[in-house]
């Protein structure tokens, strides 16, 4: 997974990341859902989008009209959906299973 790289002026440059070869089992693996996934909710969706963005929760909540301890509460929600480990776990699943 990469993460966008921005000049100091704000001119997009690239992704600065790492990449690896995965067989074909690993990658069925990691885009398992598992017996227990649930669906994230709309809002658990653009959550997860904000913070893939690299935003703080102060950010999203702002963004999103909503508090930072709601942020979490859908973090955390998403995270039991998903089977995430932590904050950064949920969102990689979340983009590992296509769901942002």
């Amino acid at each position: 997974m990469g993460l966008p790289k921005f000049s100091d002026t704000g001119v997009f440059q690239g992704y600065f990341g790492t990449t690896f070869p995965i067989e074909h089992d690993q990658l069925r693996a990691l885009t398992h859902r598992g017996p227990n996934y649930r669906e994230l909710s709309d809002r658990e969706r653009d959550v997860l989008r904000h913070l893939a963005e690299g935003k703080s929760s102060e950010e999203v909540a702002e963004a999103m009209g909503i508090t930072r301890r709601t942020v979490e509460s859908h973090v955390a929600n998403a995270g039991t959906k998903l089977g995430g480990l932590n904050r950064v776990h949920t969102v990689v699943r979340a983009l590992r299973l296509n769901e942002i």
